[in-house]
């Protein structure tokens, strides 16, 4: 009886209720990376997504790239052929403000739906506006807004506590699925992204982060690195061994809370040397997943112990 048990009941605690500190980080963090990077492009906003930018309606039979240019997402391709340069603007508000609204937790769900319907738009308008990033935000979010992340440190729980005069609970508990989604979306990510540089010369030479921090596209730093070639060269092999093993590693407890935290380091580093968007910020929130609910759970006073 012991043998079929066992599994059965690995099963059962992977999808037992779960906490939910990480979902809360993730949140927070996915709603102001959003917010930040819609704001940063209002400068060239309507060159970027307006009717008489890139590719918009206006100009699109004199653009030289109406013959390759193609709506990439289908349906949500629509705002190619908007005309009106003051509704793109409206749209440019509505997700500032419903991004913004999801990281605090004031309708939150409403606001995290409608903040990724937004971007799910602009992204097909004009997807050159973006780093990859953005593609992989999309499903992020979506297990985000399916956990109730808004019953916790939100205006949300805020204003629901002073109606109801209910106390802030000491445990935050949901659904383990949305957790899970993320977990193993990210690993699957880890896994197509490291195991496609277990054949590269570039990676197994140890060259590729030299060559990164090099290459005037993304570096950010104007440095001669050439003196130190050889620690990127072991950098560059933590970052080969790192992220091809995550997808086991991540899973095993205590030693999936150190990967995590050795990949928030590989992330961190990256974003300090090199731009590519908002992807470091993105990944570094999304591990949070992996940490011990205990650590995460300090960063929020409701939660911490009092002291005896």
């Amino acid at each position: 009886m012991r043998g079929p048990l066992g599994p059965t009941r690995a099963i059962e605690r992977f999808f037992a209720p779960q906490p939910m500190q990480a979902l809360v980080v993730c949140r927070i963090g996915f709603g102001l990376i959003l917010f930040v990077s819609y704001a940063a492009k209002l400068p060239r906003f309507q060159m970027l997504f307006g009717p008489d930018g890139v590719g918009g309606s206006a100009s699109l039979e004199r653009s030289v790239l109406a013959d390759v240019w193609t709506p990439l997402a289908g349906p949500f391709g629509l705002l190619r052929y908007v005309p009106s340069s003051e509704l793109v603007w409206l749209l440019a508000g509505v997700v500032l403000a419903a991004s913004l609204c999801f990281a605090l937790g004031f309708r939150t769900r409403t606001a995290g739906v409608i903040a990724l319907l937004l971007h799910l738009l602009f992204h097909a308008r004009n997807e050159y506006a973006f780093y990859g990033w953005a593609v992989m935000m999309k499903p992020y979010m979506l297990y985000v807004i399916l956990a109730p992340v808004g019953r916790y440190a939100s205006i949300d729980a805020w204003l629901r506590r002073r109606r109801d005069g209910t106390p802030a609970p000491r445990q935050w508990i949901g659904p383990a699925v949305p957790l899970r989604l993320l977990q193993v979306h990210l690993c699957t990510m880890y896994a197509v992204a490291g195991w496609a540089r277990l054949t590269d010369p570039g990676w197994l030479g140890g060259e590729m982060l030299f060559v990164a921090l090099t290459d005037r596209r993304f570096a950010r730093l104007d440095f001669d690195w050439y003196p130190y070639k050889t620690w990127l060269t072991a950098a560059s092999y933590w970052a080969f061994v790192a992220e091809p093993l995550a997808p086991f590693l991540l899973w095993i407890k205590w030693v999936g809370a150190f990967w995590a935290l050795g990949l928030m380091s590989l992330h961190l580093g990256l974003e300090l040397f090199a731009n590519v968007g908002w992807w470091q910020y993105m990944m570094m929130t999304g591990l949070v997943a992996f940490l011990p609910p205990d650590w995460v759970a300090a960063a929020f006073p409701s939660l911490r112990r009092p002291s005896s």
